[in-house]
């Protein structure tokens, strides 16, 4: 009878540990940083409970929003985000939104030549107030160096 109840504690206490221990280690195998071919600017717009166009500077490891956004039911204004740190291609955290705090989720998709023909963003807004809104962005500009800027001025020239 006692080998019965060992079997069972184990299975109601031993499982559950067990299932936990091993969620927080895949957390912990999160790889810091973006796809590689992500890192630049986007172009994004955002539709919602706030809308509007703005931009996102995503480095290796971080990402940075901007936007000009007008409430749809309640106050818009500026969305501000600072460098927020992205994790195997994903990030959250806060912001603010004409001064409401916002929570940002989202991730950024490496093209992979089938269905993501083009680096994006995709992004959730969750505004204090209890809004949602979400946003998305294409690459503009892979991030080109001064040295490559100039090289094209040089090119326009001519």
């Amino acid at each position: 009878m006692s080998g019965v109840i060992a079997s069972v504690r184990m299975r109601t206490i031993g499982i559950p540990i067990l299932l936990g221990l091993l969620l927080l280690d895949a957390a912990a195998l999160a790889k810091p940083g973006g796809r590689p071919g992500t890192p630049g600017q986007y172009k994004m717009t955002f539709v919602g409970a706030v809308r509007g166009e703005g931009s996102a500077a995503i480095s290796a490891t971080q990402i940075s929003i901007d936007a000009a956004l007008t409430g749809v039911r309640g106050p818009g204004g500026t969305l501000s985000v600072k460098n927020l740190a992205i994790n195997d291609g994903r990030f959250n955290g806060t912001g603010t939104i004409g001064g409401l705090s916002v929570e940002v989720s989202g991730r950024v998709d490496a093209a992979e030549g089938g269905i993501v023909k083009s680096p994006r963003v995709m992004i959730t807004l969750r505004i204090s107030d209890g809004r949602v809104a979400r946003g998305f962005g294409d690459l503009v500009d892979k991030g080109k160096t001064d040295k490559d800027k100039d090289k094209d001025k040089d090119k326009d020239k001519d």
